[in-house]
């Protein structure tokens, strides 16, 4: 067994995630240790030489590991996970991981951007761009580029990160391996252009068979794309260590639509479309 099923700190309990008493003595520890300045190298090591076992007869730490549960969102609870760690104490450590991490690695993965998936407007469906405010308490905010609508969403990149892990670790989310909508639109195009070839009494019929290999070489394709990003999908958010960061968000989503500051929905890889009403099953 090399993976845990559960983060650290939580285990399954008459079907819903409890906290495991000792596991979250050693992540509030971790974050203690992190803050007063310890590294993540002899926070590793320390737990190591106690025998702190992250899996059962597994007590082998490292800063990998370390940084993971620093970095876990959902050590502040959320609908299916109970709190461990205050809001307060989660956002000084990755504050703290910042300024040590000379490369900026981690800071770019809480950034989620138009460079890194498209962001559009709840409004107008436009696409938004991510600009700085200092008036803003996050300083950032995005704008909506159409000039007849401007709609402006003040949302920190942490609570979007939060948003989006939410609703891909939903214990109610459903996974569909048909192909996203656009490829279907097209497919059907081409499926009544081939009847009025059919029917039409000029009828080529060396073009329209051509249409007609066409539109099954298209359907395969995009049925195997569909089926691969199912796949991809169903071992990502099976991975109960996935980390949502800008890396993963590349990996798994297609596009972000801001509903409100404190709403968003996502668009999966698969074309299908995840949000709060998607997850409470008032829109199947």
């Amino acid at each position: 067994m090399n993976n845990r099923y559960t983060p650290f700190g939580y285990c399954i309990s008459n079907r819903a995630y409890t906290v495991v008493p000792q596991e979250a003595e050693i992540v509030k520890r971790i974050f203690l240790e992190y803050l007063t300045g310890e590294s993540l190298k002899k926070i590793a090591a320390e737990l190591t030489e106690e025998r702190v076992e992250y899996l059962p007869q597994k007590s082998q730490w490292n800063k990998n590991r370390i940084v993971r549960i620093i970095s876990d969102v959902r050590y502040l609870g959320d609908e299916d996970y109970p709190a461990i760690i205050d809001e307060e104490t989660f956002l000084q450590a990755q504050s703290v991981k910042n300024k040590r991490n000379t490369q900026t690695e981690y800071d770019r993965d809480t950034v989620i951007s138009p460079s890194v998936v498209t962001i559009i407007c709840g409004k107008c469906g436009c696409t938004t761009k991510r600009v700085h405010d200092k008036r803003s308490k996050f300083g950032q905010k995005y704008v909506c580029t159409n000039t007849q609508c401007k709609s402006e969403y003040k949302i920190s990149a942490l609570a979007m990160i939060r948003m989006i892990s939410e609703l891909v670790k939903s214990e109610n989310l459903m996974l569909s391996d048909t192909p996203d909508d656009n490829e279907m639109l097209e497919i059907r195009r081409m499926e009544q252009e081939i009847r009025r070839a059919i029917d039409s009494p000029d009828t080529d019929h060396e073009k329209t068979r051509a249409m007609i290999l066409e539109c099954a070489k298209q359907k395969y394709q995009a049925a195997s794309k569909g089926r691969a990003n199912f796949d991809k999908l169903e071992q990502n958010l099976g991975n109960a260590d996935l980390q949502i960061n800008r890396q993963t968000v590349t990996t798994l989503v297609n596009q972000i639509r801001l509903v409100s500051d404190e709403e968003i929905e996502i668009t999966l890889i698969n074309g299908q479309v995840i949000g709060k009403e998607q997850e409470n099953g008032a829109d199947t």
